[in-house]
């Protein structure tokens, strides 16, 4: 995701919204909405990348900066009670999701056996917006700034029509991703998926041979599934957007 387009996603869910009940445009708040999310999505990409290689740890001091900014920006804009109470449950969900990321570990070679130890958690399809999720609390917060009343259930509404838009595109990433996942050791639902066909079918392998073996079966089945698992997905958020 370039910082732009998701600068831009607080606007485009008030251009999605029915025109009926939104209040006059607000450009300082709209702003103010784009540049927290852009501090926002900043912040969690520096703790992903610290978190995912060890490396970039000299930046922490700047994500907390970001993400002090994006705090600041969402308590200053008075979101709903409702809506402070969802984004409680969605930094727990994130802080889970980073804490099982780090006990589950890499895909390792031992002994000329490949070895990785997997969590539900993670692995979950209904679980893959976990990580990025929070990313839908300010274009909601401008939402609720915008149309006047957005009760329990509408706001319920939109953060899932979100959960599914992020699923759709972290499964999409993953399955373009899966070679260069794969060789860095990172254990996806997609990497996973080929390496227990691997051993379900019993082929051998070893450090030389396997991305060759594992694009074999990605062609033969992985492609098809995910390509299936993609659409229907994609089907259920346009559902959803349409009610």
């Amino acid at each position: 995701m370039r910082v732009i387009k998701v600068g831009l996603w607080p606007q485009w869910l008030i251009n999605s919204l029915p025109n009926r009940n939104l209040t006059n445009a607000n450009n300082l708040a709209t702003k103010q909405s784009a540049l927290s999310q852009t501090y926002l999505w900043q912040a969690l990409n520096i703790y992903d990348d610290i978190l995912d290689t060890g490396k970039n740890i000299k930046k922490l001091p700047l994500a907390n900066f970001y993400f002090r900014n994006f705090l600041q920006i969402f308590y200053e804009s008075k979101p709903p009670l409702i809506l402070k109470t969802r984004t409680k449950k969605l930094w727990q969900n994130l802080e889970n999701f980073h804490q099982a990321e780090l006990k589950q570990g890499k895909i390792l070679w031992i002994k000329q056996k490949i070895k990785y130890q997997s969590s539900s958690l993670i692995l979950q399809l209904n679980n893959l917006a976990d990580k990025s999720l929070v990313l839908a609390i300010m274009p909601i917060t401008l939402a609720c700034q915008k149309k006047q009343g957005l009760n329990f259930w509408q706001i319920k509404k939109l953060f899932e029509l979100f959960k599914y838009l992020l699923i759709t595109k972290q499964l999409a990433d993953d399955v373009k991703d899966w070679e260069d996942d794969l060789k860095s050791g990172q254990l996806t639902i997609v990497t996973k998926f080929l390496l227990d066909k691997l051993q379900q079918e019993k082929i051998k392998i070893n450090k030389k041979n396997y991305i060759y073996q594992t694009k074999i079966i990605f062609i033969k089945t992985g492609a098809l599934i995910f390509s299936q698992k993609i659409i229907k997905i994609s089907k259920k958020t346009r559902k959803i957007a349409q009610e």
